[in-house]
């Protein structure tokens, strides 16, 4: 009987340390504008249903849209990328993403979902500059 429940352990701990990482994380699927704790506005790509949003969102290799046009402009504005604003997150994109989670001192793995959402500068409109949320 032991057997069969540490059988069944050990399934139940492949079927869920094999899922990706961000499978719980909802796609991004705007461009936003957020307001921060401290009250500044930042632009940047957000999920988006009905009359709420959140940040706390995903942008992945071989997306195309306005979110990821925002994640360009973050990379090109607030860490001197020299992308094309095009709105395919390709290689070039996910190099210079690479780079920034680098220069944040979290894991460089090209994607951008929460972890890199709060850790990332971020344009701000109107007068410029780049703040973290």
């Amino acid at each position: 009987m032991s057997a069969v429940t540490v059988l069944a352990g050990t399934a139940i701990g492949l079927v869920a340390t094999g899922s990706p990482a961000h499978a719980a994380t909802p796609k991004c699927n705007a461009a936003g504008t957020q307001m921060t704790l401290r009250g500044v506005l930042l632009d940047l790509p957000v999920y988006r249903t009905g009359s709420s949003s959140t940040v706390l969102c995903g942008v992945y290799f071989g997306d195309r849209g306005e979110d990821v046009i925002d994640l360009q402009w973050t990379l090109d504005y607030c860490y001197s990328e020299r992308l094309t604003q095009d709105g395919i997150f390709g290689t070039g994109t996910k190099a210079a993403l690479v780079r920034a989670q680098g220069r944040e001192h979290i894991p460089a793995d090209g994607s951008y979902g929460p972890q890199t959402a709060l850790a990332l500068s971020h344009p701000q409109p109107g007068p410029g500059g780049c703040g973290k949320l």
